[in-house]
C-alpha cells in the first residue's frame, strides 16, 4: 500500500547514506514488461536505499520490476538504474548496474533488511522524518488509510474536519513492532480553541502493510 511511498524516502540523498550496504553475491532478475519476462542480473551488493547487479546485456533507463529471494522470502519492487560501467566477471565483460529502489513494500523492505544485518528483526537505523509536501500527501498515502489516521485524531480532538486547515503528514521509514514491518507517519494538526489561540498536536502512529492495523503512539 505504502511501497511508493518507501521508494521515495529510501531514495533521499539524506538517506541513501545512511542505510547498511552489504556486498555480498545473490540473484536477482528483472523486467521491463511487468512481469511478463525475465532476465537475469548477478548481484553484487544490497542496501535499503538501493542496489548494484552485474548484467550481460544493456538495461534500458525506465523503471524496472525486480525479483530476489533472501533467506527464503521472496522479494519483489521496482528500481530505475542511475548509472552504469563495465567490468569483468571471470572472462566476460558484464555491465555493472546501481539501482534506486523506487517502490518498495514494507515487507519486502523488512527482508532486505534481514538480509543486510542478519537479524529477524534488525534495528533499523535512525532516519529522519520527512515531509509529505501537500500535493503528494494524495499520491503515496491512499485514500482509505488517510480516512483512517484523521478519524483516530477527530476521537482524541486533535483534527476538526470543518475548522482545522489541512493535516501536514511526515515519514520516517520502516521500523519493527508486534513482530513485522511497520510504518512511520506522524501527522501534525492545529486545532482552533478560541478566536485567537490554537492547539497543536504532533501524533505518531505505526500502520502495517496493509493499513488495517494502526497504532497511535502518543
Amino acid at each position: 500500500m505504502l511501497a511508493e511511498l518507501v521508494g521515495w524516502y529510501a531514495g533521499r540523498d539524506e538517506n541513501r547514506r545512511r542505510y547498511p550496504r552489504i556486498k555480498r553475491d545473490y540473484v536477482a532478475q528483472y523486467s521491463v514488461d511487468a512481469g511478463h519476462s525475465w532476465r537475469p542480473l548477478a548481484g553484487v551488493d544490497l542496501s535499503g536505499g538501493g542496489m548494484c547487479a552485474n548484467s550481460p546485456r544493456e538495461i534500458p533507463n525506465v523503471i524496472l520490476d525486480i525479483a530476489m529471494t533472501l533467506r527464503g522470502k521472496n522479494v519483489r519492487l521496482k528500481a530505475q538504474p542511475m548509472w552504469h560501467t563495465d567490468v569483468s566477471q571471470g572472462k566476460e565483460r558484464v555491465i555493472c548496474y546501481g539501482f534506486q529502489f523506487t517502490s518498495v513494500g514494507g515487507d519486502d523492505w523488512d527482508a532486505i533488511m534481514q538480509w543486510i544485518t542478519g537479524s529477524d528483526e534488525p534495528e533499523m537505523p535512525n532516519m529522519p522524518q520527512a515531509r509529505i509536501d501537500e500535493a503528494e500527501v494524495a499520491h503515496f498515502i491512499p485514500r482509505d488509510l488517510r480516512e483512517k489516521l484523521l478519524n483516530e485524531l477527530v476521537q482524541r480532538n486533535r483534527y476538526d474536519r470543518k475548522s482545522s486547515p489541512t493535516a501536514q503528514f511526515d515519514y520516517g521509514g520502516i521500523t519493527h513492532a508486534n513482530g513485522h514491518a511497520m510504518h512511520k507517519l506522524t501527522i501534525h494538526t492545529k486545532v482552533k480553541v478560541s478566536p485567537v489561540d490554537e492547539m497543536r498536536y504532533s501524533t505518531r502512529f505505526l500502520c502495517d502493510e496493509s493499513g488495517n492495523e494502526i497504532i497511535v503512539q502518543n
